[in-house]
């Protein structure tokens, strides 16, 4: 009997579902701050928090998960977390303060949400490639792309249309409560499909056995009776002297590559501003 094969089916209903939730909520949150009394210098600051809190949070949680090797437990309870902080968006104090914290807080468990769905993602693909003895890159072969592309799908061909059509012709109470439920209930149903994942959780040899395995040593003659000590296993994948920095520079430094990071800086800046100010600049056009 073969290996269990990984579900991939599972990875694209977590990926349909999630994104279903975030566009229920995400397209329309300008126009909802802007509802709330934000100025639209208070708008482009509310969008800037996510990659902010993003690039300080999300190094911490993986830390935690790698440590910890919860990563199932830790994926599901920001997904909640995340669920929870936006689906009750409305309770905050319509105050830029008070509503920069609340966002703020909820990022801080929601940075690590979209790493840690795209690594499961990758892993199951890569042992489903391998139990069936299919190159990665072999036309055959199970890849992020088609796993995520149903989160795409989700988004444009469903959630897009339906929430606009809400967003049209219903009562104005349902165009309040709208985003935020479709939120919470599509998040919720993401937070219960991260279970299914498989999370590559590292090595799994005790500390004992790592111990040995770094206390061996090999040793070779040179021809005239010496012998020297052969790097270990331990050695051979130990730090390098080198600073971030350094290492960071040596590939930035790179012309073709310091050109696909400027190129990835503008695209990244353009699709920040048309989100955050698109809806806002519309209904003056009468749009």
């Amino acid at each position: 009997m073969g290996p269990a094969l990984p579900a991939l089916w599972q990875c694209k209903l977590y990926y349909f579902t999630t994104s279903m939730g975030l566009a229920c909520l995400l397209p329309f949150l300008p126009l909802i701050y802007a509802r709330y009394g934000l100025t639209r210098a208070h708008i482009g600051a509310m969008g800037a928090i996510r990659p902010l809190v993003g690039a300080l949070a999300n190094p911490l949680w993986a830390f935690l998960c790698d440590r910890s090797r919860a990563h199932n437990v830790i994926h599901c309870a920001c997904l909640l977390a995340q669920a929870i902080g936006y689906g009750s968006l409305q309770r905050a104090r319509r105050t830029p303060a008070a509503l920069f914290t609340w966002v703020a807080t909820t990022e801080a468990f929601a940075s690590c949400t979209t790493s840690l769905g795209d690594a499961a993602t990758g892993f199951m693909c890569g042992k489903w490639n391998a139990a069936n003895r299919i190159a990665d890159g072999d036309v055959d072969a199970a890849s992020y792309g088609r796993q995520r592309l149903w989160g795409a799908v989700s988004w444009g061909f469903v959630a897009a249309p339906t929430m606009g059509i809400i967003m049209s012709y219903s009562s104005e109470t349902v165009k309040r409560n709208a985003p935020f439920v479709g939120y919470f209930f599509f998040v919720v149903v993401g937070a219960c499909l991260s279970w299914l994942l498989k999370h590559d959780v590292g090595d799994q040899k005790t500390a004992t056995d790592a111990a040995k395995e770094g206390e061996e040593l090999q040793m070779m003659g040179d021809g005239e009776g010496r012998v020297s000590r052969i790097a270990s296993a331990n050695d051979l994948h130990a730090p390098t002297v080198k600073s971030m920095r350094a290492q960071l520079w040596e590939v930035v430094s790179q012309m073709d590559v310091a050109f696909r990071f400027f190129g990835f800086f503008v695209s990244g800046a353009s699709m920040a501003i048309t989100d955050l100010f698109l809806f806002l600049w519309l209904p003056g056009k009468s749009g």
